[in-house]
């Protein structure tokens, strides 16, 4: 009798002892499963549509689409994704890319798709770019057809207009709108990464105007603007006040040419990189 009970409790199948956990750990396994493909299906399936063709064998007419799609799609991803394409294509500079991503960058609903925008304008040297670049950073009342910028679409593009006037891409009259910008910015913006810019893009302005705003700034309770408006200032007049606006604006006021000795403290703000004593080491 016992014999037959330990063979009978010996014959049970390793299913039927652990059958209910095992059973349980699949059923959660195939719903986990599940969800993960319905949810790639959810995300990915408007990406999946989308073809793109190697940068290099882009043709104009692929370029053209992509534009199109940037203009017309539903969906801000695929909009955002096909500026990246067009981007990287040989085919970036046609005007019909300049006008696509200029009107993306002004009237785009996503912030995220007219900031790939404005990037984008950025590599080019193109006179619509410098332009579109001043009319996000505007007074929203003196260009009521264009969408307002948030405050990540306005740093982007002050970066990209202290690269446009740095490397003489902006012309006299786009240099004074930039300057005027740009004080506008620093005493008024919201955005403390908008402030700190427009102070870095201040220092490329040596004028009275430039010089007196910038002393202001030195007077915001954030140190990072007064920072930069010192090293804006540094940049200007080849002097230091140690961050101090009072002894600045003396300064100003009893020195009659104050941008004389301008850029003579370069090497100080801007030093050059270590000598790298190891070919395969980068400079620290």
């Amino acid at each position: 009798m016992n014999a037959s009970r330990i063979k009978a409790r010996e014959s049970r199948s390793w299913k039927d002892r652990y059958g209910g956990t095992v059973g349980r750990v699949s059923h959660c396994s195939r719903l986990i499963m599940l969800c993960a493909i319905a949810l790639t299906i959810a995300l990915g399936c408007s990406q999946k549509k989308q073809r793109y063709k190697p940068a290099v064998l882009a043709t104009e007419s692929d370029v053209a689409g992509y534009v199109q799609r940037t203009l017309e799609h539903k969906d801000a991803d695929v909009r955002r994704g096909a500026i990246r394409h067009t981007a990287k294509t040989r085919h970036a500079d046609l005007p019909i890319v300049v006008d696509g991503l200029t009107a993306a960058a002004r009237n785009d609903p996503s912030e995220s798709v007219r900031c790939a925008a404005i990037r984008a304008l950025g590599k080019l040297e193109d006179q619509k770019a410098v332009e579109t670049t001043l009319v996000l950073l505007s007074d929203p009342a003196e260009h009521p057809t264009v969408r307002p910028a948030g405050a990540d679409l306005r740093w982007e593009a002050i970066q990209i207009l202290n690269e446009f006037v740095k490397g003489g891409i902006a012309d006299r009259h786009e240099r004074n709108s930039a300057q005027r910008i740009a004080i506008r910015l620093l005493l008024t913006d919201p955005s403390r990464d908008v402030r700190i810019e427009a102070a870095r893009l201040l220092g490329l302005f040596p004028t009275t105007d430039a010089a007196r705003a910038l002393i202001e700034g030195l007077r915001h309770r954030d140190f990072g603007i007064v920072y930069e408006s010192e090293r804006s200032l540094m940049r200007l007049t080849g002097r230091t006040r140690d961050h101090d606006p009072t002894r600045w604006e003396s300064w100003l006021n009893s020195t009659p040419e104050p941008f004389a000795d301008g850029g003579a403290l370069d090497d100080v703000l801007d030093p050059p990189p270590r000598r790298r004593w190891w070919p395969w080491r980068k400079p620290s």
